[in-house]
């Protein structure tokens, strides 16, 4: 059920299912270029065919590709509504426009595996494989809310901080800001070492890099964990 104000989706809705007759087709012309594609690329390139066989080689590739991109499409944009079936089950993982919009692109991969030749049709074929996408997309973000909850509470052991935190850091807009935010009230000396170890380096290649002691990068690393784990700190990312 899509909110009729979301303009965009219930756009995308509007398309009507494809006959059988319209799937094998359009699939039939997605198997004509992955069936062909290594053959027109070896074309394209042998060193025995003349500049003119290259060229119609490297002309086939480039149309069957662009026709079996079309198709693809063709099965995205006929296909949504299966889509927002799938996806308004999850929609208390992610919010139901992300969840639409990453299925429609999986449709695309999806429709590259489908054969029309075997009597089935395509949404039979791609249903699986989308609940299969949106089950992976649930779990990482039920894994990620767990390790913000977690991690905002006090409860991970000293280990798993710093990965919890960089994990976090990098898939979550709104954790990254308020993270950015304390990091900001440090000096600057320290905010340079929080932040390149944030982005993955060792505090040893921060060592070198600043032709620093490495005894006083790891001081600056731990004045950012002290302030971290203030419970002041830390209710900050209880906030929503």
């Amino acid at each position: 059920m899509i909110p009729e104000t979301d303009t965009p989706l219930t756009q995308m809705l509007s398309h009507s299912l494809l006959s059988r007759g319209d799937e094998v087709a359009l699939g039939r012309r997605i198997r004509r270029f992955t069936d062909n594609q290594q053959a027109l690329i070896l074309g394209a390139i042998h060193p025995s065919f003349s500049p003119l066989d290259k060229t119609l080689y490297f002309q086939a590739f480039n149309w069957l590709h662009n026709d079996a991109k079309e198709a693809r499409e063709t099965f995205a944009k006929h296909n949504v509504r299966l889509v927002a079936k799938i996806a308004w089950r999850y929609k208390n993982f992610l919010p139901l426009k992300d969840l639409v919009q990453e299925g429609v692109m999986a449709l695309s991969g999806i429709a590259e595996g489908f054969d029309p030749d075997r009597g089935f049709r395509f949404s039979t074929f791609a249903y699986k494989r989308l609940m299969g996408r949106f089950n992976t997309l649930a779990r990482q973000e039920r894994h990620r809310k767990e390790k913000e909850l977690r991690y905002a509470t006090g409860q991970l052991t000293h280990n798993e901080k710093f990965g919890a935190l960089q994990e976090v850091y990098e898939i979550n807009p709104d954790f990254r800001d308020k993270l950015d935010g304390v990091i900001r009230t440090l000096p600057e000396a320290v905010q340079d070492t929080v932040k390149k170890h944030l982005d993955g380096k060792t505090l040893g290649q921060i060592s070198r890099e600043n032709n620093q002691p490495l005894s006083t990068v790891k001081d600056r690393w731990n004045q950012f964990k002290i302030n971290l784990d203030k419970p002041e700190v830390r209710r900050l990312f209880l906030q929503k």
